[in-house]
């Protein structure tokens, strides 16, 4: 037996906020019988923080644990 899985990836920007959100909803509601993946990269401004808070650490400049704030 083969069964069709529909995938859908949400970017950052798509999901920033709860207007975002809720853009998302109908898709979703749209296909709920079939088998879904979703995948949902990290909120808009994210990504960034987690590349300075690596930085910091592997530069070892003792700033990482506060980007965390």
């Amino acid at each position: 037996m083969h069964t069709n899985i529909k995938v859908f990836k949400f970017g950052g920007s798509m999901i920033n906020g709860a207007d975002g959100l809720k853009s998302i909803l109908p898709i979703l509601q749209k296909n709920k019988n079939e088998p879904l993946v979703v995948v949902v990269s990290a909120l808009e401004g994210a990504t960034k923080k987690l590349e300075g808070i690596v930085e910091a650490y592997t530069k070892q400049t003792g700033g990482a644990m506060q980007l965390f704030e």
